[in-house]
This record gives structure tokens, sequence and C-alpha cells, in this order.
């Protein structure tokens, strides 16, 4: 049976989490829940603040990556969509952020709420800085690396392992830089490369295998499947390769399930 890849074609079912950028928040919050103590309640508000915050930024990144270009430049099938329904993507982009600052206000503790303004902080930094500067200084798969890391742990009530906030920011760098080698055009891989590596991807992945075996092991199944999917790209399709990549960070929760 042929897959369809093609981005000019209407997305498959399951890959409208990915175009609609619900996957990234899922992963952030199933990794929240993940992390938390064995006796902890499910903090539903923080968990809101979290999915919604992820999506959000995502949402943004990708309308500022269209603004101006024409459908036709746009290889991606997030892209097309974003590009395809812009206007009432940003209205429900500023109606979904009114509900987050309000559950934000109303549902988080003084610490939580601090901690959360300044990774909003950092985010609005990332946003505009990643559309402004040339991308030979500007590592996005390290910089989403890292803040994808802190919103995972910014609501926790207790203190991470020391080795657990390195580890996560290894594990979702490397799958940030995944996700690039599946771009299309492949327009990224040659210039935004963390230290001038020239292939930091299995290396990132090869880190977080490392920090994951002495804090957290369940995280070695996700950077297993990184490592499958990496091996395997070049017969993978973009699209496919790009939700596979992301998907795999869904493991290590489910797993805790079992």
């Amino acid at each position: 049976m042929k897959v369809r890849t093609c981005a000019d074609e209407t997305p498959c079912f399951w890959q409208w989490p990915n175009v609609l950028g619900i996957d990234a928040a899922l992963i952030a919050v199933s990794w929240y829940w993940l992390l938390l103590p064995n006796d902890t309640i499910f903090p539903i508000i923080p968990a809101l603040v979290l999915a919604l915050s992820v999506w959000l930024t995502y949402l943004a990144d990708r309308l500022f990556d269209v603004r101006g270009k024409e459908l036709a430049e746009l290889r991606s099938l997030r892209h097309r969509f974003v590009a395809q329904n812009k206007k009432s993507l940003w209205s429900f982009w500023w109606f979904l952020l009114l509900i987050n600052l309000s559950l934000a206000l109303k549902g988080l503790s003084e610490p939580q709420l601090l901690r959360g303004l300044f990774l909003l902080f950092v985010t609005l930094v990332y946003i505009f800085g990643v559309q402004k500067i040339k991308s030979a200084l500007f590592q996005k798969e390290l910089l989403v690396g890292l803040i994808f890391s802190a919103g995972v742990l910014i609501f926790q009530s207790h203190p991470p392992h020391w080795l657990l906030p390195p580890a996560l920011v290894f594990l979702f760098t490397g799958n940030c830089l995944l996700v690039t080698e599946f771009d299309p055009s492949r327009e990224n891989n040659s210039r935004q490369t963390i230290c001038r590596l020239p292939n930091p991807t299995p290396l990132m992945i090869g880190i977080a295998a490392l920090l994951a075996t002495l804090c957290l092991p369940i995280a070695l199944s996700a950077v297993v499947l990184l490592l499958g999917i990496y091996l395997f790209r070049h017969v993978l399709g973009s699209e496919n390769g790009r939700i596979l990549a992301d998907a795999a960070l869904l493991l290590p929760p489910l797993l805790s399930l079992i």
C-alpha cells in the first residue's frame, strides 16, 4: 500500500495532530505527568496552561513562518494548512491566549506564575528572534529543546534529579534535529548546526541516552525509537518521518501506564 506523503495532498487522519500542532501540546503534558511524583494528584490547571502555552507557541511560530509567502513556496502540510487558514487561526489564537491567561492567573500559585511569566518572556524572544536573527547565529533546535524542557519542568512542585534537565534538553533537541532531517527543502540542515557539528542529531540523542540511563531509564524507549527513525530516515517520507519522530516522545509516558 502506498503511503501518502506529498505536501500538496489532504492530510491523512493520523497526520492531523501534527498539522494542527496539538501533538506538541500532548507530548508536553504527557511528560509533565510522567515526571510527577507517584503520590501526586494530577494538577489539571497547570496541565491545561502548559498544553495551551505549547500550542500557542507552535502556532505563532508557524503563522510567522508563512507570513509573506505564497502557498506554492510552502512544502510541508502544516505550513500549507496554516497559510490557508491564517485569518481564522489568528482569531482563534487570540481567543485561546485570553483563556490561557485567565487560567494561569486564577489557577497557578505565585511561584508557578512567576516562573511561567519568565518562560513566556524567553519564548517571545525566541519567536521573534528566529524570524529576525541569522540562522547561523540562532540555534533554533537547541533553543526549542531548552524551552520545551523548561515547560515540562516549570510546574513541578519538587526539584528534579540534577541530571534530568540536561537529559530532557538533549532528548528534545535531538528530536527537533531529527524533525529537521525530514525538511523537504533541506534548507535548515546546512545552516543550523549546533557548535558547527556536521551531524549533531545522533550525538544529541546519544548523550540523552547516557543521561537517561542514570536518571530516567524509561526515556530510553524514546531514544531507541528516535535512533531507529534516524537510521531509516532515507526511506521514510518527509511528513511521515516528522510525525514518527514526534510520536516517539510519547512512548515513555505510554509505557509508564503498563
